[in-house]
């Protein structure tokens, strides 16, 4: 019991850093942004899922939060991180710093984007959401086994997990 009251502490205690996150969020997306954003998550989530992977949006390890991320029933860790306009892409310039802690690293973005802009990044995957809401791999990504911290990532995935089925968020 004390386990658990303690957990719900800590969860309370985060909230707030997740609220003053999504309040950044909006202070520098656009309300069109943050629906395209939104979409191209749940489009991440749903091919993951295809793919053969648990996964969760908004993952918080340590101090990176991950737009998308899951693993596989060999562990492989994959990372998703979307992308709602070339501006969007050009203000992260924390992306680099995930690809440790990632088997395979890719950028989902609307189908538009890539037919104006390419796939500005090398070597990670590239995923393009059409607008029926379907995934297209555009570049694969060649995926390397490197992936840090990796049972602390299926872990807090798995909590992450638990989380909204017990607390609803």
């Amino acid at each position: 019991m004390a386990a658990a009251e303690r957990e719900i502490r800590e969860i309370r205690h985060r909230s707030p850093q997740s609220f003053l996150e999504a309040v950044q969020a909006t202070n520098t997306l656009s309300d069109r942004d943050l629906e395209t954003h939104g979409r191209l998550q749940a489009a991440a989530l749903r091919w993951l899922y295809d793919q053969g992977y648990v996964a969760t949006a908004e993952l918080v390890v340590g101090t990176r939060r991950w737009d998308v991320a899951g693993y596989d029933q060999a562990g492989q860790v994959t990372i998703v991180e979307a992308k709602a306009s070339l501006q969007d892409f050009r203000r992260d310039d924390k992306w680099h710093e995930y690809l440790p802690y990632a088997d395979r690293f890719y950028f989902v973005v609307e189908e538009q984007f890539i037919a104006a802009h390419g796939t500005p990044a090398a070597g990670v995957g590239w995923l393009a959401v059409t607008r029926a809401g379907q995934v297209r791999v555009v570049q694969e990504c060649p995926g390397h086994p490197v992936a840090r911290e990796r049972e602390a990532t299926a872990w807090a995935i798995a909590r992450a997990l638990t989380k909204r089925i017990v607390f609803g968020f």
